[in-house]
């Protein structure tokens, strides 16, 4: 085990979008859009769907559209805009990525976390 270096290969995609969006990889590696599009998912899923609306300035029915069409929303409400006044939607993926990192949405944990009433999900040696 070297530390700071990562296994080349991921068990699941998952893993590797969580990865990039708190930034443990590159950038690079993965289109900014589709991270910023799991991203959103995942806030809309979880925890923070109430962050998302308020630093955005989104509406319920925003909550209702796809993450694509709220990557849009991000980018005309933030002014972020291509000639012709068109959404620039990868800048509105950067903006978003980097305000989660930034921690201006809050504490949001992207992984489940295992319910300790499970037995499944009880790491070896665990007793109560």
């Amino acid at each position: 085990d070297t530390p700071g270096i990562l296994w080349p290969r991921f068990q699941d995609e998952e893993t590797g979008y969580n990865l990039a969006i708190t930034g443990a990889i590159r950038d690079e590696i993965l289109p900014v859009e589709d991270v910023a599009c799991r991203l959103i998912a995942k806030l809309l899923n979880g925890d923070g769907r109430e962050a998302l609306a308020q630093k955005y300035d989104l509406s319920p029915e925003d909550a209702e559209t796809l993450p694509g069409e709220i990557l849009g929303k991000i980018a005309l409400r933030c002014g972020l805009l291509k000639k012709g006044g068109l959404p620039d939607t990868t800048k509105a993926a950067l903006t978003l990525i980097r305000d989660y990192r930034n921690l201006k949405l809050g504490k949001i944990i992207l992984d489940a976390l295992p319910c300790p009433s499970s037995t499944e999900n009880k790491p070896r040696g665990y007793t109560q």
